[in-house]
């Protein structure tokens, strides 16, 4: 039984950009919205509330994310609220070539 690993750190960073990303029409949405109906006070509020909230998530979701190999398997554990396990033999992954580089690989060199 192998120990268990997380991804890179800087996956927490891709994943909170993703998250912003996807969280950017909602943003937009509540300022435009908000500068017609509620005051100026939640037109800041709301949309910093929404950036730290998807900060938060993403850097909790990292610690919950691990993996680990262990006889012949790839054992995944991950989730923030419900925690999630996921199992994939080893022997599913033979047709990716393991001894090229991963820009080598996409270039097709």
């Amino acid at each position: 039984m192998s120990k268990k690993k997380r991804l890179h750190p800087i996956s927490v960073v891709a994943n909170i950009v993703k998250q912003l990303k996807d969280a950017i029409l909602p943003i937009i949405l509540v300022i435009i919205v908000g500068n017609k109906t509620i005051s100026s006070m939640w037109d800041i509020a709301v949309p910093f509330a929404i950036i730290i909230y998807t900060i938060v998530i993403g850097i909790v979701s990292w610690i919950r994310f691990t993996y680990r190999l262990e006889e012949g398997e790839l054992r995944i554990e991950y989730g923030v609220f419900v925690r999630k396990n996921g199992t994939f033999l080893l022997n599913a992954f033979k047709a990716f070539p393991y001894h090229k580089a991963f820009c080598k690989e996409c270039l097709e060199l």
